[in-house]
C-alpha cells in the first residue's frame, strides 16, 4: 500500500478562488416565517401592555400621614 500526497505547487493545478455569488445571501424560509411569527407576537404583547397602562392610574409615590390623623388607635 502506498500513501501519496498532491500538490499545487508540484502539480501544476491553477488556484481556484471561490466565487461570490450574484444573489444576496437571506435567511431560509422557516427562518424569515419563525422571524415574522416572533414580530407578530412582540407587536401584540405591546399593545396589550399599552392597553393595560391606559387603566391602571398612575402610581402613588409617597403619601405623608401622620399617625393622629388615622381614624383608628394602634395597639
Amino acid at each position: 500500500m502506498a500513501v501519496m500526497t498532491f500538490s499545487n505547487a508540484l502539480a501544476g493545478f491553477p488556484e481556484v478562488t471561490p466565487v461570490k455569488s450574484l444573489v444576496a445571501e437571506r435567511p431560509g424560509f422557516f427562518a424569515r416565517v419563525l422571524n415574522a411569527m416572533m414580530e407578530s407576537r412582540y407587536r401584540a404583547a405591546e399593545r396589550e401592555i399599552a392597553r393595560y397602562r391606559a387603566l391602571v392610574a398612575e402610581p402613588v409615590t409617597a403619601v405623608k400621614v401622620d399617625m393622629k390623623d388615622l381614624p383608628f388607635t394602634q395597639a
